[in-house]
């Protein structure tokens, strides 16, 4: 039997969805003061890092907006902005402290972040190919050969999220010494030079010459 084969394309592409889950970054942060003790008087400077991580595998994550609260623990606070489109930032903040005690200086943060991520959206591609031939006198048949297939290409896609948190660290402020107090150490520190320089001159002045 002669057949005559002739090729007929149809590409029709028909759109199936996206095929991922959403990403869910996290904010993390890192907290310390300079000193635990410091003397009534003196001051402390509180240093806090914030990171906006991505999950594994994703693009990347940064910050839309925020602010971080610094407590002193003795009734101070300042506030700073979280600034736009860094995934890491680094906050600081000095208190000085008047009055002894055991206080706790902390922070709290509410942050703005995106988390960006990659998504795959899958296709249908639906094609094939007719194959023509004679199937008996002066009559033509046909048969379909369907060649369809699936496809995909990446898209990137964005989630906007809000993050809280606070912490804190333990501070001592110790008392500083009374005007008083001071006087007498020195009048002592004073007292004790004198008698070393008198024993030693002494000790010098009975010394046999050679």
């Amino acid at each position: 039997m002669n057949r005559r084969l002739m090729t007929l394309l149809a590409a029709l592409p028909t759109v199936a969805g996206l095929l991922s889950s959403e990403a869910f970054a996290s904010v993390l942060d890192n907290f310390s003061i300079s000193d635990s003790t410091v003397i009534q008087g003196g001051s402390i400077t509180e240093n806090l890092t914030l990171q906006v991580s991505p999950d594994p595998g994703y693009w990347g994550a940064f910050f839309t907006g925020g602010t971080v609260t610094f407590t002193s623990g003795d009734g101070q606070t300042q506030t700073q902005s979280i600034a736009y489109g860094n995934s890491l930032q680094s906050f600081s903040q000095t208190f000085n402290y008047l009055n002894p005690g055991n206080l706790t200086p902390g922070f709290s943060f509410t942050a703005q972040y995106y988390d960006e991520y990659t998504t795959t959206q899958y296709y249908y591609v639906q094609q094939g190919y007719y194959t023509y031939y004679s199937c008996g006198f002066l009559e033509t048949c046909s048969e379909w050969h369907d060649t369809s297939y699936w496809a995909s290409y990446p898209v990137t896609e964005y989630s906007s999220a809000t993050s809280s948190s606070d912490g804190s660290a333990n501070l001592s402020v110790t008392a500083a010494p009374e005007p008083s107090t001071w006087a007498m150490m020195i009048l002592g520190f004073a007292g004790v030079g004198f008698l070393a320089y008198r024993r030693r001159n002494q000790a010098s002045a009975f010394t046999p010459a050679c």
